[in-house]
């Protein structure tokens, strides 16, 4: 009798929540990838979500890092390893999708990495 009864039971709850708005598994919505992302990155927002964490420490002052400066927007351009819309061409996406940098931990995610492809591909935005 009580099988019966907690079999009805389920079924109920199953007809009541399956028929209302209340429960619905498939119907919840993952986070967006970085390029269906509304809003354009910029230097600075990348120089905080990922300059500053994984290149600023070695990349900057007066002898940095392989003679490659991210301090600035333009230290990237002079230095050639950004280039504007093309992240295939950009040394600084390619060396840290490649894991040739950073040297040292921590090292930046696959999303972190691809947000950085994406600001590139997006023409690189300095403001």
């Amino acid at each position: 009798m009580r099988s019966v009864l907690q079999t009805a039971s389920f079924a109920f709850l199953s007809l009541v929540l399956g028929s209302c708005n209340y429960y619905r598994p498939n119907m919840v919505q993952s986070a967006p990838e970085p390029n269906q992302v509304n809003v354009k990155a910029n230097f600075q927002s990348m120089m905080d979500g990922f300059f500053k964490p994984y290149c600023i420490r070695c990349h900057r002052g007066a002898t940095p890092g392989g003679d490659v400066s991210l301090e600035t927007y333009q230290a990237m351009l002079d230095t050639e390893v950004l280039v504007p819309g093309k992240p295939e061409d950009s040394m600084i996406f390619t060396d840290t999708r490649d894991g040739v940098m950073p040297k040292r931990p921590p090292m930046p995610s696959p999303e972190a990495v691809e947000m950085l492809r994406v600001w590139i591909a997006d023409g690189a935005l300095e403001k």
